[in-house]
């Protein structure tokens, strides 16, 4: 438990603490410009967010020729279909999406968390959120062992410092990498510190 904790900070990008009712407003708009003149069609997707026990997606608004859908994994996004007719007519456009998060109040009960608990490693569910997902995923993985151990040690056996110091370990000792190299290995990650 302790080690997936420290996992769990280290491929994490921003955390942030949610209170209840707290709301943002998101813009999503795609800018296109400088079509092809010999372009037969042109299909454009936005993701899109859904409400669940952590959020609320309210007050979507998209441009008018967008239509909402869902992919076969019941993923929603929006789709923009533009025909040649339609392209001869347009040179720069954008379309938009706009919708607000409102956040909802979560808590976790970690007093009842047993820090020292045994997992079925072979069950279903454990396989599913904590196994191993090949080279960017390794909970079981000998340095985050290492130094979850470490920490572990220093968080006078709570779970909640625990996690604490597992974020400020993360935010002292590893550094952001460039965005365009894209979703690094773990391994990789490790051997540069970030």
């Amino acid at each position: 438990m302790r080690k997936l904790f420290l996992f769990a900070s280290l491929i994490c990008t921003v955390s942030f603490i949610v209170h209840a009712e707290d709301t943002i407003r998101v813009y999503n708009n795609l800018s296109v410009s400088g079509l092809c003149s010999n372009l037969n069609k042109l299909v454009l997707i936005l993701p899109h967010p859904e409400s669940n026990c952590y959020q609320d997606i309210v007050g979507h608004r998209f441009s008018t020729d967008g239509e909402f859908m869902y992919t076969s994994r019941n993923q929603p996004y929006l789709r923009f279909i533009y025909d040649r007719d339609q392209l001869s007519n347009l040179n720069d456009f954008v379309v938009s999406d706009t919708f607000d998060i409102v956040f909802k109040e979560v808590s976790v009960p970690f007093s009842s968390v047993d820090p020292n608990a045994q997992y079925d490693t072979q069950s279903d569910d454990y396989i599913k959120y904590l196994g191993n997902r090949g080279i960017f995923i390794k909970p079981q993985h000998p340095y985050i062992d290492s130094i979850s151990n470490v920490v572990w040690e220093t968080s006078d056996h709570s779970i909640i410092d625990y996690a604490y110091k597992c974020y400020e370990y993360v935010a002292q000792h590893l550094t952001y990498h460039l965005y365009s190299e894209g979703l690094l290995p773990l391994d990789t990650v490790i051997a540069r510190q970030g």
